[in-house]
């Protein structure tokens, strides 16, 4: 998901960060009270250029303010396409900031349930502080399901922080031999927590081959959502 968010951003990033630059010195230099963000009114109204607009300013001035301000209260219709955007972005607000902040307390504003924005909130702010412990904190925002999807976000998490090293080059290449060899790379205090099942799923999602999906024969769970993941991309 993290790459995802990015990458919706980065056709219109770099035209608001100069755009945003610009307002903020002519803001600093002539010292202008009024609300200045009020240049994301340049693109269409709920367009992904202006919400990604809010999102940047927020990010680049710690606004907490804006995240709510401006993704509150819209009079749109309730589970529409619109709605979910908003909601997508002003999620998105909050963990930029939480992650620029290195403040995981921020992370309590993001929506807590499906759509996995709060583990992504948390993922952001780890990487960030370069803090593995956060990877372990299982809280009521959390609120895992189950200790499967408690033990995926772990794993997520330290692959995130560069603590399990996979080759995806080398993953494409050798399929699962890469497992069979223990070519991935965990440090030492993580080792029981990724093994050669945990690489089976990752190689074959990543290659696409239900085949070493289903070489997982001691956890039932991680197969199927090595499958599922297959089916549903």
């Amino acid at each position: 998901m993290r790459g995802v968010i990015k990458n919706i951003r980065l056709i219109t990033g770099i035209i608001i960060v100069i755009t945003i630059g610009g307002i903020i010195l002519w803001r600093v230099v002539i010292n202008y009270d009024d609300e200045w963000y009020a240049v994301c009114d340049v693109f269409e109204k709920l367009s992904e250029e202006q919400l990604s607009c809010y999102v940047n300013i927020a990010k680049e001035t710690l606004n907490e303010e804006i995240c709510e301000k401006y993704f509150t209260g819209m009079d749109i219709i309730k589970d529409s396409i619109e709605d979910y955007r908003i909601n997508y972005y002003k999620n998105d607000c909050y963990t930029e900031i939480a992650a620029a902040k290195k403040d995981l307390s921020v992370c309590s504003k993001v929506s807590r349930g499906q759509g996995g924005f709060m583990e992504n909130c948390y993922l952001e702010v780890a990487v960030a502080s370069k803090d593995d412990s956060i990877c372990f904190i299982d809280n009521d925002l959390l609120g895992f399901a189950n200790q499967f999807r408690k033990s995926s976000f772990q794993k997520g998490c330290l692959k995130d922080l560069g603590l399990i090293i996979l080759d995806r080059e080398a993953m494409k290449i050798s399929g699962a031999s890469y497992c069979d060899e223990e070519k991935f790379s965990v440090v030492d205090k993580y080792k029981n927590i990724y093994g050669k099942e945990d690489c089976y799923a990752d190689v074959g999602m990543y290659n696409r081959d239900m085949g070493i999906c289903r070489l997982i024969k001691n956890n039932e769970l991680l197969e199927r959502d090595c499958e599922s993941s297959i089916m549903l991309d």
